[in-house]
């Protein structure tokens, strides 16, 4: 028998967070027992119905549930009090990025973490789990493609504001574009080099075609640093075009002392990696088969202490800072 897993949520204003406790739920002796969100309480309400829980009016009352998981997709700006808040009542936390909105926010965050396991957080910084993720990681740990030297991202997603909740096209709320989707790239390019992020070179935003809300950029780009001496460059938008067969075109691309990689991850036109290096001609390499996910990882830190997930603390932390400095440069 498996130890049990009781979850709690606050904040449910993003779809991340109820897909992700669907996850959670699939494994063994694992229950939600409550629901509380602020602003929606009525979203709060139709969870509680849904997985059959209770929707609690307080955030205290939700934490007086002895549960041992905090899950939430809040309006970012809510995150960092909310996460710190769940800290302090001694529970795990899982959380959709972004963790904050500024530097403030993510500063407190790393204060309340001081001294916890790096379990105890628990960012979800999904991409990593990617099979091609994965696989390229693997391959620059063989040594085949040599250091990587330059590391390009490029992340376009479909926005359809008419979807899209009110908050996310007021800058305070959502925290922009480069802090929201390009901290996925920045926590990649941390993880590819080994090294983390010395300097924003440049960055910049715009908004070019939803001018109708004037607080919103819908693309952006940054130049990074790495203290490994590798540059990462990511280009990130809300551009997909409505007739385009998914949510975007994500592609990677690695220049490496001894090789270079190609990555798609867009399973719906043909996710792939394809390598070429100074001893073997370009191929394209056979996807690692694992069970290890977001969901099974966060499991493994709730039933056993000593397990150390994929994606730490640190990592939420320190890509968070990074994608924050370079929304604070494109700003300017």
């Amino acid at each position: 028998m498996f130890k049990p897993v009781k979850i709690v949520m606050a904040g449910l204003a993003h779809p991340h967070g109820i897909s992700f406790l669907k996850d959670l739920l699939k494994f063994e002796n694992v229950d939600v027992v409550g629901f509380y969100d602020e602003e929606a309480p009525d979203a709060a309400v139709s969870a509680a119905e849904q997985f059959g829980a209770t929707a609690f009016d307080s955030l205290d009352g939700l934490f007086e549930q002895n549960a041992d998981l905090f899950l939430t997709a809040a309006v970012n700006d809510r995150k960092p009090d909310l996460c710190i808040r769940a800290l302090k009542a001694g529970l795990t936390v899982a959380a959709d990025k972004p963790f904050a909105v500024d530097l403030d926010g993510i500063d407190k965050l790393e204060k309340a973490l001081e001294g916890l396991p790096p379990s105890r957080f628990f960012p979800l910084f999904t991409e990593r789990y990617v099979p091609e993720v994965i696989a390229a990681r693997s391959l620059i740990e063989s040594g085949e493609v040599g250091t990587p030297v330059n590391m390009y991202f490029v992340r376009p997603h479909r926005l359809n504001p008419a979807r899209r909740p009110g908050w996310m096209f007021e800058r305070s709320r959502y925290g922009g574009i480069i802090n929201d989707i390009g901290v996925h790239d920045i926590d990649l390019a941390r993880y590819f080099s080994g090294s983390e992020v010395e300097r924003v070179l440049s960055a910049h935003t715009a908004n070019s075609r939803y001018t109708e809300y004037p607080d919103f950029c819908d693309n952006g780009a940054a130049m990074l640093r790495m203290a490994s001496g590798a540059s990462a460059s990511l280009s990130v938008n809300w551009l997909t075009p409505e007739q385009y067969p998914c949510h975007g075109n994500t592609r990677f691309f690695i220049n490496a002392t001894k090789g270079e990689i190609d990555i798609s991850t867009t399973a719906d036109l043909q996710a792939r990696v394809r390598f070429c290096s100074d001893s073997r001609p370009p191929q394209y390499l056979p996807l690692i088969e694992t069970d290890l996910s977001p969901a099974s990882d966060l499991i493994a830190c709730l039933r056993d202490p000593k397990h150390i997930p994929l994606v730490t603390a640190v990592d939420a932390i320190n890509s968070t800072r990074a994608a924050l400095l370079a929304q604070k440069a494109a700003e300017k």
